[in-house]
């Protein structure tokens, strides 16, 4: 995690991911810049204003949002002072805007804060979290607004026992080396999973094998309410801080950051998620 990108529109959600974002920088000696992408949303509510001279209110725009940046990276460094903060702002497409400049920049990790879906035209659509992270060219972590940081004390992997488990576990272990962190490594087991609890272990063993990580613990938890529901149960049990996941199925994503309409509340709403895809891995 030795590059940090932060998306920052400076709402609230965005500015509790920042902090996410600082203290991870902090942690590994890492730069973190900041990016403001004026969306051609924003930019047509300018043209709405029907002003006499567009070209001066545009540049009158930019010059603030240079200013919120700087002041924003200012405001970092004083806090941490080893921290190597910038800035840019870029134009157009959000999704694209983030994962181009992400791809040409060399970043390890984008922090992304994110509300959850909230109306059924963001449900149809998808997340903005989710849209960045498909083009993703490196692991995301998604912050809710709600989220409050307190290290990363305790982490919860939610594993099927893949290939694609051990890569990411590898690449994690060594993003939270410098944390010490304790991590649990933890299979949701379904119904008829029951009649394997000794395959699971030996995964289990295997897996303790060649991650090699001191404080790696291994649990495998049944739930019959399904996948998400038992990370969660994890998450709580174990008073963890972050949450990590392996995916590449768009469907399982937009369950994450979709909200309930029947019980209006939303998986995962008080911490934080690193993703890592599966393809990109």
């Amino acid at each position: 995690m030795k590059k940090i990108l932060c998306p920052v529109n400076f709402t609230s959600t965005a500015l509790n991911a920042l902090e996410f974002a600082c203290n991870l920088a902090q942690l590994h000696k890492g730069s973190l810049t900041l990016l403001h992408i004026l969306t051609d949303e924003e930019y047509n509510r300018l043209l709405e204003e029907n002003i006499e001279n567009i070209k001066l209110r545009i540049d009158q725009e930019n010059a603030l949002l240079e200013k919120q940046l700087e002041s924003l990276c200012r405001e970092i460094r004083n806090s941490y002072p080893d921290l190597k903060c910038d800035y840019a702002l870029g134009y157009g497409d959000l999704t694209a805007g983030v994962t181009d400049f992400a791809a040409t920049g060399g970043y390890s990790l984008i922090v992304m804060g994110n509300d959850g879906v909230v109306n059924v035209t963001e449900a149809l659509d998808g997340s903005s979290t989710v849209k960045v992270l498909e083009k993703s060219p490196c692991p995301l972590m998604s912050v809710p607004g709600g989220a409050v940081f307190k290290g990363f004390q305790r982490i919860v992997f939610g594993s099927e026992f893949r290939k694609a488990d051990r890569d990411a576990l590898l690449q994690l272990s060594l993003y939270i080396e410098p944390a010490a962190s304790s991590l649990y490594v933890v299979h949701i087991s379904r119904q008829e999973e029951e009649n394997k609890a000794a395959a699971l272990r030996k995964e289990g063993d295997e897996l303790r094998t060649y991650i090699n990580y001191p404080k790696l613990h291994i649990k495998v938890k049944e739930s019959p309410e399904g996948v998400l529901s038992g990370l969660d149960e994890s998450m709580e049990e174990l008073n963890a801080d972050l949450l990590v996941l392996v995916t590449h199925q768009r469907n399982f994503l937009e369950r994450i950051f979709q909200k309930s309409v029947s019980k209006q509340i939303s998986y995962f709403a008080d911490y934080p998620i690193l993703i890592f895809l599966e393809e990109r891995l």
